[in-house]
């Protein structure tokens, strides 16, 4: 069962349809609002809170034709689920209970912070070396300075800044002071240079070996928590065939998202309820790409959700 209360805290924004106190949704550009719809959302989602227990998220509708539902929820700020337009006219009531029990569910549980936890930890491992080496490419900022301040040296740093451009090299420059500075500069810069070789065939294949499994782990934790969260929805509506169903309806409503909001959906891939479809160039043909792509695979494979929940069914019939 999903847990028994969430707390509310904090107001969110996000840049997503949102609805008024009397359930309607305010109008999209070139469309118009549909009480109705909005009224029978509110309604199926009150009746879910109580069941769960739970205090009742912001619901927010997404003006667009191809289904799919999303869970939100940021430090301090209230969570949010927020349903598409092609849900809501697709979804018979016992589908649309269904969704909205799996979106409560993630949100009972927590999992977009635990997920948030988790990536960012991935991330700290890839990133470490970075912050090694990072300080030493700096130094070799001030020597290109130094350089072209003497003259006749137009060194080029690796990691100029465009807001701070390198000074033009010096034209009037005693030869003493050139000949006295830029050789000492020459020898810190190679140093710089042998530093960064050095930590680099030392750190990056270690980052690199880490990386790839982190990903993975990260990636099947998210697999799990979208079947745990299945699994609270089944309990909490007592209808696991209608998940399966709704599963079913919205994977294949994948391919009808349009190429721009498919892009711009990239970032909340993980929180969707099933798997948004992959583009044609990026998947690949070969084994070791098809192995990549179910290690990485944000959500379980639609035959492995259908199979636990017609194993919930049986469980629950009996």
């Amino acid at each position: 069962m999903v847990a028994r209360a969430v707390r509310p805290a904090g107001r969110w924004r996000p840049r997503l349809r949102h609805r008024g106190r009397d359930g309607a949704a305010a109008p999209p550009a070139g469309g118009r609002p549909r009480p109705v719809g909005d009224q029978r959302l509110l309604a199926a989602a009150d009746r879910l809170c109580a069941l769960a227990a739970m205090d009742r998220p912001k619901l927010k509708i997404i003006d667009v034709a191809w289904p799919n539902a999303i869970a939100l929820r940021l430090p301090g700020r209230k969570p949010t689920v927020a349903v598409t337009r092609g849900l809501l006219d697709r979804s018979d009531d016992e589908r649309l209970d269904a969704v909205l029990a799996h979106e409560l569910a993630h949100i009972a549980h927590r999992d977009a912070a635990a997920m948030t936890v988790a990536l960012a930890l991935s991330t700290s491992l890839a990133l470490a070396p970075m912050a090694i080496l990072a300080p030493i490419m700096a130094l070799e900022v001030p020597l290109c300075r130094a350089a072209r301040w003497c003259g006749r040296r137009p060194w080029k740093p690796a990691t100029e800044d465009d807001d701070f451009p390198m000074p033009p090299p010096r034209q009037e420059v005693p030869v003493v002071l050139a000949v006295i500075v830029v050789p000492p500069l020459l020898a810190a810069r190679t140093l710089v240079f042998v530093l960064l070789l050095g930590l680099g065939l030392v750190l990056v294949p270690p980052m690199l070996i880490l990386a790839l499994p982190a990903a993975g782990i990260i990636a099947r934790l998210g697999r799990y928590r979208e079947l745990a969260a299945d699994r609270g929805a089944a309990e909490l509506t007592g209808q696991p065939a209608a998940l399966a169903a709704a599963l079913t309806a919205l994977e294949a409503g994948g391919p009808a998202i349009p190429t721009k909001d498919l892009r711009e959906l990239r970032t909340m891939a993980s929180m969707t309820i099933v798997a948004l479809p992959k583009d044609a160039k990026d998947t690949g043909t070969d084994t070791v790409s098809r192995l990549l792509d179910r290690m990485m695979a944000s959500h379980p494979p639609l035959a492995a959700r259908l199979d636990r929940l017609a194993a919930l069914s049986r469980g629950l019939g009996r």
